[in-house]
């Protein structure tokens, strides 16, 4: 069995899933880093994890709302 560090996988996969990773990876990192390495959850750690949640779910949300549409510049 071959062993591929994550970092292949996401230049293999696209650059589209690899910033979707980066991204959702952005907030779950200092939330580790609180439970397990005993940090403080400053003010500016806090808005950050907020912006980064808020950020990736607009995102899932626009692909939502884009995949809901119907394809009106396909002419068949």
């Amino acid at each position: 069995m071959i062993y591929l560090p994550p970092s292949c996988i996401y230049d293999e996969v696209s650059s589209l899933f690899s910033n979707v990773l980066g991204t959702l990876g952005l907030h779950v990192v200092p939330i580790f880093g609180v439970l397990f390495f005993r940090e403080e959850m400053s003010g500016i750690k806090l808005i950050a994890m907020i912006l980064a949640i808020w950020g990736f779910v607009s995102y899932a949300y626009q692909h939502y709302v884009d995949d809901r549409k119907p394809n009106q510049h396909l002419v068949v």
